[in-house]
């Protein structure tokens, strides 16, 4: 990646806790990525600590493979909605943390146009999540691009 986004990853601790909310909270209302594939296959792209808590196959694999901009969207993606539904933070609208992972999401996404090659499933995962968080933020366009983040994700997949 010529431009380093995975530095604005959070530092394990907090991504670990953001993960979790996450799969808590998201399951209930649209569960696009289940606590095995962000476990086994999506937090040991990134971050080493996560790799011990991977299941022995995948840790038996010397070389993981190499994360794309899409791998990386889909997990600002699912800290964005750490975030949302962490207590601690205010509600969306208003939440920055949030807003900041997700605007980080969109930029990951524009590092390799959907359009280019055939999608992965996490271009997929990250459109649909995107268009969740969209309509639970409720801003002026939410409901246009809820609509057009589905959109696209449906066609690609």
């Amino acid at each position: 990646m010529n431009y380093r986004l995975d530095t604005y990853l959070p530092a394990w601790p907090r991504a670990s806790e953001l993960c979790k909310l996450y799969l808590q909270q998201a399951p209930w209302f649209f569960g696009a990525v289940k606590e095995r594939q962000l476990n086994e296959e999506l937090l040991p792209l990134f971050y080493t600590e996560a790799r011990g808590v991977a299941a022995p196959s995948t840790l038996s694999t010397p070389n993981l493979p190499q994360p794309t901009p899409h791998d990386l969207a889909l997990l600002f993606v699912i800290l964005c909605f750490g975030s949302l539904v962490d207590e601690q933070l205010p509600p969306a609208p208003g939440n920055e943390e949030a807003d900041h992972y997700y605007t980080l999401t969109r930029a990951a996404l524009a590092m390799d146009p959907v359009t280019d090659h055939a999608p992965t499933v996490s271009t997929v995962q990250a459109l649909s999540l995107m268009a969740i968080y969209q309509g639970l933020v409720a801003n002026e366009n939410s409901i246009e691009s809820t609509w057009t983040l589905f959109g696209m994700a449906t066609k690609l997949a």
